[in-house]
């Protein structure tokens, strides 16, 4: 979860900037610099600084490998994303779709 909250850390931003160039109106100002007003620092948004997000995205990406992103329902990096990943298994074995791959940089459920 922390990439898809840098996506919409930068995307509140990019909104911000397009709106504030676009000459837009009083009303579209003032929503665009309360969303911006609304966010806190990125590290306290996502939870991590930039240099730790590129190396658990270059991590991350390792373990992916060239699947897309259709193809990935959940990832992570334990410790960090332990809870998150166990509630997934979780449901994968209520719902008895559970297979399980093993990789030089980890395990793939699937």
């Amino acid at each position: 979860a922390p990439m898809r909250a840098v996506r919409r850390w930068y995307e509140t931003i990019d909104t911000a900037i397009t709106t504030l160039s676009a000459g837009s109106s009083g009303e579209e100002l003032v929503d665009a610099a309360d969303a911006v007003a609304a966010l806190d620092g990125l590290v306290v948004d996502v939870g991590y600084d930039p240099a730790e997000l590129r190396s658990r995205l270059e991590r991350l990406s390792v373990a992916v490998g060239d699947r897309t992103l259709e193809a990935v329902d959940k990832i992570g990096l334990v410790p960090d994303d332990r809870e998150r990943l166990d509630r997934r298994v979780e449901q994968l074995i209520e719902q008895r779709d559970l297979d399980i791959t093993v990789t030089d940089s980890g395990a793939i459920i699937r």
